[in-house]
């Protein structure tokens, strides 16, 4: 782990959440109860963020994604993306979900695949994809095809989430750059951060304290 005193990463908040299990350094998510949910330790309301996500067991109806944590309007007790303090991409058919509506983005999230998503705070839009390539041909260096837009810039404060609307077990596994599972390629950001699956698309940032000194 590339994790120090001089330089934390994000990991989960056991603080404010109710899954059933952390593990891994509050890097892994496991459990099986419905309507559940965490946060991460680290959040921001600007700059360019990316982390990786391997979905060890996708389970049934869970979804990954952002929570404002600044109005305390439902989640982690609830699931993401169900009123406007969420945004999330649903696993089983890679939808999105905000506001309790959805729409169609991407494609459904296999047992093992590793998942990317990219942050742009500054202009409110972010990016989810798969083993390498994004969703609905989304790039996050040129901000076009995004998921969602209009995450709040300036107002509130976002924090890297996940939730489980279902009984059946999952297992994800979070990198914010500091990875709980095998890297095979090993990538960097621009800062010379993290290590990671998948290149860091230019100008985003892993999710530690000196890149949040920097441009958080």
């Amino acid at each position: 782990s590339e994790d120090n005193p001089s330089n934390v990463f994000a990991t989960w908040n056991a603080l404010n959440s109710n899954v059933t299990t952390l593990s891994n350094g509050n890097t892994t998510v496991t459990g099986t109860a419905t309507d559940n949910g965490v946060t991460s330790t680290l959040g921001f309301s600007k700059g360019k963020w990316y982390w990786e996500i391997k979905a060890v067991d996708v389970g049934s109806n869970t979804q990954i994604g952002l929570y404002d944590g600044t109005d305390g309007n439902g989640f982690p007790t609830s699931y993401l993306g169900v009123n406007s303090s969420s945004w999330g991409v649903i696993s089983n058919d890679g939808n999105t979900i905000h506001n309790g509506s959805q729409a169609s983005y991407g494609s459904s999230f296999s047992d093992n695949d590793i998942l990317q998503v990219a942050l742009d705070m500054d202009n409110g839009k972010w990016y989810v994809g798969k083993n390498g390539t994004y969703f609905n041909s989304g790039n996050p260096a040129t901000s076009t095809n995004p998921a969602h837009t209009g995450i709040d810039t300036g107002t509130g404060t976002i924090f890297p989430s996940i939730s489980n609307n279902n009984t059946t077990g999952v297992d994800y596994q979070f990198n914010f750059g500091n990875a709980p599972f095998s890297i095979s390629s090993g990538n960097a950001d621009a800062n010379g951060y993290g290590n990671f699956e998948y290149a860091v698309p230019s100008g985003y940032y892993a999710l530690n304290t000196k890149n949040l000194a920097e441009f958080g």
